[in-house]
């Protein structure tokens, strides 16, 4: 079930933002972030879908040296992809709403259009760079016999091996995003929370001004963006570090968590944007494509 909504939902964000490149015939710093995402999220759950229907299936199989080296160095490629492309969205919604008079905070909003191609092929970069190991050797990633397909863990299989390196990689892989994304998301949800607080103080705070309501609207939604962030980083970091063995209380939560991640965080990007929510109330059958009279329109504050 959360294979299915994530696709449907990372697949919408891929096709809408690739058709508005063909209508405008150019991207926005927006469209760019969102299709990558959505397309690196796709492409995550897929891996995991494979690995869980091989597993079901054909028992064994994945846990095969020549199919697990390649599905796991796939998996992560895509894992620090995402979480990467997930980093310059908060970014871009750090420097295109939040206020700083820093030098550094506004040479970065006057460039991070032109820069964003090239940060978003050096995440690539380094998303591949961080995950080729697994390809390399994965007897010295994972020192227990363990990997992320392996749905029926089992004592160690590989005894010269330490099961080390299998966080360090994770660690490392994803401390870099998730600090750039803390960093951003902090200064945007400061600058928001001290706009609010402005306009609540002056003739223009009514709690009914529809921009207050988009801007504390924006507030809740980088809070839930940043909770959804960082609780998939620590679930992946701390299932990294332990033996997770199948039937355990926290096997089940972290698949569940990790799962959840990349499948309710689109769902909810799809609700804050408004073309991306018209879009998806036309794909749906029983859907009207009439608007909602008297609703507020939010789509240039709220992420």
């Amino acid at each position: 079930m959360e294979f299915t909504i994530g696709a449907v939902a990372n697949a919408l964000l891929v096709v809408v933002n690739v058709m508005d490149y063909y209508k405008r015939l150019s991207f926005c710093p927006s469209n760019i972030i969102l299709a990558s995402l959505g397309l690196t999220r796709f492409g995550f759950q897929c891996v995991v879908i494979i690995s869980y229907f091989l597993n079901l299936l054909v028992p064994g199989t994945v846990k095969q040296e020549h199919i697990n080296k390649p599905m796991t160095a796939i998996w992560m490629f895509f894992n620090f992809s995402s979480l990467w492309c997930a980093t310059w969205l908060c970014v871009h919604y750090c420097v295109k709403i939040a206020n700083f008079t820093n030098v550094a905070f506004s040479f970065l909003k006057l460039r991070f259009s032109k820069l964003l191609p090239f940060l978003l092929l050096a995440s690539l970069l380094v998303s591949l760079a961080f995950s080729l190991p697994f390809m390399m050797d994965i007897n010295v990633i994972f020192g227990n016999g363990t990997s992320a397909f392996s749905l029926n863990n089992t004592p160690s299989a590989f005894p010269n091996t330490h099961f080390s390196s299998w966080t360090l990689f994770c660690t490392l892989g994803s401390s870099v995003p998730f600090l750039l994304f803390w960093l951003a998301a902090a200064l945007l949800i400061t600058s928001l929370r001290r706009h609010v607080r402005r306009m609540k103080g002056s003739h223009l705070g009514g709690f009914r001004n529809p921009s207050l309501k988009a801007h504390c609207k924006a507030w809740e939604t980088m809070i839930v963006f940043f909770l959804f962030y960082a609780s998939f980083v620590t679930t992946v970091n701390v299932s990294a570090s332990v033996t997770v063995k199948q039937g355990n209380w926290y096997y089940c939560m972290c698949a569940v968590v990790a799962s959840a991640y990349p499948s309710l965080h689109s769902v909810s990007l799809i609700l804050c944007n408004s073309k991306l929510r018209e879009t998806a109330l036309r794909a749906l059958p029983c859907a009207t494509t009439a608007s909602r009279p008297g609703e507020p329109q939010v789509s240039s504050i709220t992420p």
